[in-house]
C-alpha cells in the first residue's frame, strides 16, 4: 500500500492577465513574453528540432508542467519539422497543477497556439488527482502528467528521456524541486548524453548538475535574466537492481505483430500496436467482433475506488480516467459508439457495504466530480426511481455497446487485416518468428511479435498454461420496460446492475461462476437475475415477464482482479534461475528473467474490462515499442503477468 500524495491545486493571483503563484512567489513566464522565453530557453537550448530529426520517436522530461506553454511550444514545432510517423511523448510534473480555466486563461495570450491549447484543455484531467494522466493528441503526440511531489513520483516512473525541460519557481523559493537529491533523480531518467536547459544560474544549482555527472555550460539568459545553464548528461548516477525479476522484457525490433482474440483487449492493443507503424493482423476464432464477453449488447464503465492507495484502486482509477477521456474523444468521430455518461450509483444494500462507501468517500471528499456519498432521495432525484438505500454516485461514470466500442477503435486506427473464423490451435516460435497454426488447417501465419488476447480461451495456449488465470461463467437478462423504470436516467449497481432503457427493455445481472462453464442459457440464471433485481429495487419492475432473454459469455479472471499485461516467460527456467527467492537475496545477484521472444499477453480483465482495457492496451503496446510507460513502476509489478510466480516462489 502506497501513502496517498496530497495533490492540491495552485494558488492564483493575476497581474496584467499574468499568472502569479501565491505559494511559489513567483510568476509562470515572463511577462508578456512567456512563449518567446520557452522557445529561448528550453527549444533553443535543447537543440531542437535537430535533436529529434530522424528519430521515431523522441522523449522530453520536464520537472514543472505549470500552465503547459513548455510543452505547446514544443508541440507546435514538433508538428512543423517532425519526421512524418514519429511519436513525441512529453513528460512532466506538476505538484500543484492549475484548474482548467486558470490554463485556458493563461494561454489566451498566444493566438498562434490556439488549436494546440484547444486540444490540451479538451484533454486536461477533469479530476486533478496524485498518479499518472496519460493525453494523447495529433502528430503523435502524448503528454504524461506525473501529478505530485517531484521526489516522490520520479522514482516511480520508466522511461529515459533525450532532453530535459528543467522548470519550476524561483530556486530560492522552491527549494525542494532543485535539492542535489532531485536532480539526480533526474539524471536516473535520462539517457547518457541527454541534454538539458534551465532558465536559472543559480550557483547551487550549477553544482549539483556538476556533481550528478552533468556538463554544465552558461548562455545570456532570457530579457532582463542575466545567465542561464544548458547541458549535457556525461555519466549516469549509478542505480541498484530492486527486483529484477519484474524487469521488462527487452524491445524487439520488428514489423508485423499478430493479435489473437477481436474483443475489447485484442481490438484496443492491435489498434494501439498499429498506431505505432506495426503491420497488424488481428486473428478472431468466431465470425465477427466481440463474440465473447465483449459482445454483451451494454456494459458499465466506473472505477473500483478504495478507501486507501491500494495497487488496486490506484490501478482502477488510473484506468477510469484514461478510459473516460478516451471514450469522450472517441465520441466526437464516431457518434455510432454511444458513449453514454449518465452516472453510476452504487446502492449501500448492508452495513458492511455501507461502512466501506463511507471509507471511499472520505478519501475522495475534495473530488466530488470522481465520487460522493448520496442519501437514498438523492439518487432518487438522479435515476428517476424508487430506491431504499443511500449510495456512491460516480457522476463520470456510465455505460456503452462494447461492440460499437471495437468498431470505433478499429475506425480510428490505421488499417488492420482481420482475420475471423480462424481458431488457432498451435503457436511455435521458429525461425525469429511466431507461427500460428489454425485449427483443422494447414494454413500457417507469421508475425515477428505476438500477443495473446483471447480472454477465458487463453488457458488453451501452452505458452501460457503457468498463468492464474481463471474463467468465469456470467449470464445477463433482457426484461421489458414498465412505466416506471423507463424513467431511469442513470445506471444503479446492487449485488447486480439495472441499465436505462435501451430498445425498450432493460438489461440486468449478471451471475458468476467459476464452476459451470456452460454456454447454454440456464433458466435458474435467469429467475436469479430477476430476484436480485426485485430484491434490491422492488419498486421499479412489476410482475415478472413470461419469458426472459439473455446471455452468457466467459471472463478470464485473476486471483487478484487485476490484469495480466506484458511478456510472457519460459516458467520452469525462471523457477530455477530464482529459487531461492525465498531468502531475501539482493537483486543484483539475478539475471534477467528468461522471456519467450516477443510472445506478450493482456488478459484477466474479468468484469472491468471496459474500464481497464485501453489503459493495459497502450501500456504493452508501449513496453513492446521501447517508449515510456504510462503508469507508475509498482503499478507495473502489479499487472506483470508473472507475479504470481513470483509470490509462490517468495512463499517457497
Amino acid at each position: 500500500m502506497q501513502k496517498k500524495l496530497e495533490v492540491k491545486p495552485a494558488l492564483l493571483e493575476w497581474s496584467d492577465n499574468d499568472p502569479f503563484s501565491i505559494k511559489g512567489e513567483d510568476c509562470y513566464y515572463a511577462h508578456g513574453s512567456g512563449l518567446a522565453e520557452s522557445k529561448y530557453v528550453f527549444l533553443q537550448h535543447n537543440n531542437v528540432p535537430q535533436a529529434w530529426l530522424g528519430q521515431d520517436q523522441f522523449t522530453v522530461l520536464e520537472t514543472g508542467f505549470g500552465t503547459g506553454l513548455n510543452f505547446l511550444a514544443t508541440w507546435q514545432l514538433w508538428s512543423q519539422t517532425a519526421d512524418k510517423g514519429a511519436r513525441l511523448h512529453f513528460i512532466s510534473v506538476e505538484k500543484a497543477p492549475l484548474s482548467r480555466a486558470h490554463v485556458q486563461k493563461a494561454l489566451a495570450p498566444w493566438s498562434e497556439l490556439a488549436p494546440f491549447s484547444a486540444a490540451l484543455l479538451d484533454s486536461y484531467p477533469t479530476v486533478l488527482v496524485d498518479g499518472y494522466h496519460r493525453l494523447d493528441f495529433s502528430n503523435g503526440v502524448t503528454l504524461t502528467l506525473l501529478l505530485g511531489e517531484v521526489s516522490e513520483v520520479l522514482p516511480s516512473l520508466v522511461a529515459q528521456a533525450d532532453v530535459c525541460y528543467l522548470d519550476g519557481f524561483n530556486p530560492a523559493k522552491n527549494p525542494s524541486m532543485w535539492r542535489p537529491e532531485t536532480l539526480v533523480l533526474v539524471a536516473e531518467k535520462l539517457k547518457l548524453g541527454a541534454t538539458f536547459a534551465t532558465f536559472t544560474a543559480a550557483g547551487n544549482v550549477r553544482r549539483a548538475l556538476t556533481a550528478v555527472g552533468f556538463e554544465v555550460k552558461k548562455a545570456k539568459g532570457f530579457g532582463k535574466k542575466r545567465e542561464m545553464l544548458f547541458g549535457r548528461l556525461l555519466k549516469k548516477p549509478a542505480q541498484k537492481k530492486s527486483a529484477p525479476w519484474f524487469d521488462l522484457p527487452p524491445r524487439q525490433l520488428a514489423t508485423s505483430v499478430a493479435v489473437i482474440g477481436a474483443g475489447i483487449a485484442g481490438v484496443a492493443v492491435a489498434a494501439a500496436l498499429a498506431d505505432r507503424g506495426y503491420a497488424v493482423t488481428l486473428f478472431e476464432a468466431q465470425a465477427e467482433l466481440a463474440a465473447g464477453a465483449s459482445g454483451n449488447p451494454q456494459a458499465v464503465v466506473l472505477p473500483a475506488l478504495t478507501a486507501d492507495e491500494s495497487l488496486y484502486g490506484r490501478f482502477y482509477r488510473a484506468a477510469f480516467l484514461h478510459t473516460q477521456k478516451r471514450l469522450e474523444a472517441l465520441q466526437q468521430k464516431e457518434p455510432k459508439m454511444a458513449w453514454q455518461g449518465c452516472g453510476v450509483v452504487q446502492l449501500a444494500f448492508n452495513q458492511r457495504l455501507l461502512k466501506r462507501q463511507r471509507a471511499v468517500a472520505a478519501h475522495y471528499q475534495n473530488q466530488p466530480s470522481l465520487c460522493r456519498a448520496v442519501s437514498a432521495a438523492e439518487i432518487e432525484r438522479l435515476s428517476g426511481v424508487s430506491v431504499s438505500h443511500s449510495g456512491l454516485f460516480y457522476p463520470l461514470a456510465g455505460y456503452l455497446d462494447p461492440t460499437e466500442l471495437c468498431k470505433a477503435l478499429l475506425a480510428e486506427a490505421k488499417p488492420i487485416e482481420r482475420i475471423f473464423n480462424c481458431p488457432v490451435e498451435k503457436i511455435e516460435r521458429k525461425k525469429d518468428q511466431w507461427q500460428l497454426q489454425q485449427k483443422n488447417s494447414e494454413q500457417v501465419y507469421q508475425a515477428d511479435l505476438l500477443v495473446l488476447a483471447s480472454g477465458a480461451e487463453l488457458k488453451n495456449v501452452a505458452q501460457a498454461g503457468y498463468l492464474e488465470l481463471t474463467p468465469a461463467r456470467g449470464q445477463l437478462t433482457h426484461i421489458p420496460a414498465t412505466t416506471e423504470s423507463e424513467n431511469l436516467a442513470c445506471v444503479l449497481c446492487h449485488e447486480g446492475y439495472l441499465l436505462p432503457r435501451v430498445g425498450g427493455q432493460h438489461l440486468i445481472g449478471a451471475t458468476y461462476s467459476s464452476e459451470d462453464l456452460s454456454l447454454d442459457l440456464l433458466a435458474e440464471d435467469q429467475q436469479k437475475n430477476w430476484q436480485m433485481l426485485q430484491r434490491y429495487l422492488p419498486d421499479v419492475m412489476g410482475a415478472q415477464p413470461e419469458a426472459l432473454s439473455g446471455r452468457v459469455a466467459l471472463r478470464g479472471t485473476t486471483p487478484d482482479q487485476l490484469p495480466l499485461v506484458g511478456g510472457l516467460l519460459e516458467p520452469e527456467e525462471f523457477n530455477e534461475v530464482y529459487d531461492d527467492l525465498c531468502h531475501g537475496r539482493s537483486g543484483e545477484k539475478y539475471s534477467m528473467p528468461p522471456y519467450e521472444k516477443g510472445l506478450y499477453v493482456l488478459a484477466g480483465l474479468g468484469s472491468r474490462g471496459l474500464s481497464s482495457a485501453l489503459l493495459s492496451a497502450e501500456l504493452l503496446a508501449c513496453q513492446m515499442s521501447g517508449e515510456p510507460l504510462p503508469l507508475e513502476k509498482a503499478l507495473l509489478d502489479g499487472l506483470n503477468p508473472n507475479r504470481f510466480l513470483v509470490r509462490k516462489l517468495k512463499r517457497k
